[in-house]
């Protein structure tokens, strides 16, 4: 999904954000709505909703229903935040690296891409849900992390950075291994999944073993409207869009890594009894062996 300079500087950088996240699990007539409001914003703020939903080929209910998943209360105040686009800020968003870049013009972009998706992270990103998520995870009996491929990265991660806090939590890149894992999860245990996209088959898998049983599962996933989400009792969002040539970047990683750390510190403050007891109790254990 392409968007023009000219648009940037009509629809709210906020609305934008939202706008790429959940358009892949619009429906067809959501998504008519949507790429008139990307190509034309300036006529959706001018127009009445009956002229708008007709040259988008879609009804009026459709815009309503956009409006709504772009979390404002309907048609009119949607109408009402375009063009109170920041005319101090760079309308460059998440310009992707195209064959032909110089060197110093994908420096430039990779540095944009990165400080861009943290900033409109750390704007998405709830506390509340970042202290549910803590506090499920201090109590946890056991903990299992996972991520496919690039995401196995950012799972490492975490079960490095738990693990030193004292949480009993476990990490394999071994998919059967970690499915017959997930599938002995019980009450009272943890899945934490890590998927950008939140379409990631057998991570989408684990997580429906893992609550199938009664685990809580807990998610970083970059789409809210995603089959992840969907199913997690915990949601952490990054919002992250960059598109390189070959698909791979940094940017989401440095976003989810971000997460982590975020939520390691919370969990050291809100957990600090719990966690060092953990600590000392597998230290203890590691002497007798």
């Amino acid at each position: 999904m392409q968007i023009s300079k000219k648009s940037l500087e009509i629809i709210p950088h906020d609305c934008v954000v939202r706008l790429f996240s959940v358009y892949d699990t619009l429906k067809s007539a959501e998504k008519k709505a949507a790429d008139l409001l990307i190509e034309d914003p300036e006529f959706v703020r001018t127009s009445s909703i009956a002229k708008v939903a007709q040259r988008a080929q879609c009804s009026e209910p459709t815009f309503s229903r956009l409006a709504k998943k772009l979390d404002y209360t309907g048609f009119p105040e949607l109408k009402h935040v375009l063009g109170k686009a920041d005319g101090e800020r760079d309308f460059t968003f998440y310009d992707g690296i195209q064959k032909g870049d110089t060197t110093d013009k994908i420096i430039e972009k990779v540095f944009h891409s990165a400080a861009q998706g943290l900033e409109d992270t750390a704007k998405t990103l709830s506390g509340k849900r970042i202290e549910s998520a803590a506090d499920t995870l201090i109590h946890a009996q056991t903990c299992l992390v996972y991520g496919a491929g690039d995401s196995s990265i950012v799972a490492r991660a975490i079960q490095y950075r738990l693990a030193k806090l004292g949480i009993p939590i476990q990490f394999s890149e071994d998919v059967a291994f970690t499915a017959a894992m997930a599938f002995r999860l019980e009450e009272n245990d943890v899945f934490f999944a890590v998927s950008h996209s939140g379409k990631s088959d057998p991570t989408l898998r684990m997580a429906r073993y893992a609550k199938s049983n009664g685990a809580q599962v807990i998610s970083i996933t970059n789409f809210p409207a995603s089959p992840l989400a969907r199913i997690s009792d915990v949601v952490l969002l990054t919002a992250v869009f960059s598109e390189l040539i070959y698909g791979e970047n940094t940017s989401k990683r440095t976003a989810e890594m971000c997460i982590l750390e975020i939520l390691a510190e919370c969990m050291e403050l809100r957990g600090k009894n719990r966690i060092h007891m953990n600590s000392a109790q597998k230290t203890d254990e590691d002497g007798k062996a």
